[in-house]
């Protein structure tokens, strides 16, 4: 395996992480088993045990509970749908959004996760 074939593993397995996390529960994550938030991802214990990392989605998964769209808010829970938005994203940003998608489950599949089902 190439250092860039390992890049690009690293790189979907990172954003894998990070959608996985989001579309998880506030009572499955680490702050909320070690009492910092509640269910609804208010702070209510010691946010400097938090990584920047796990700050991050807990305020991303904040957002997304704020949008007034139930179907949107729906899609974002969930992995499959999040990666198709977030090609979209690329697309608007000029990017091939078919081929991001492609290369991702590929990524995902040879590191033995299965995007199908989550």
């Amino acid at each position: 395996m190439s250092s860039n074939d390992f890049s690009k593993i690293i790189s979907a397995f990172t954003v894998y992480k990070l959608l996985r996390d989001i579309v998880s529960p506030f009572m499955q994550t680490k702050a909320f088993k070690l009492g910092i938030i509640d269910a609804n991802g208010n702070y209510i214990g010691d946010i400097d045990k938090l990584s920047p990392y796990d700050k991050l989605v807990i305020g991303i998964k904040k957002l997304i509970n704020k949008v007034p769209d139930p179907p949107f808010q729906a899609k974002m829970r969930n992995i499959s749908t999040s990666l198709a938005l977030l090609g979209e994203e690329i697309k608007s940003m000029g990017g091939d959004k078919n081929d991001f998608i492609e290369k991702m489950n590929e990524s995902l599949i040879k590191l033995g996760i299965n995007n199908e089902g989550e």
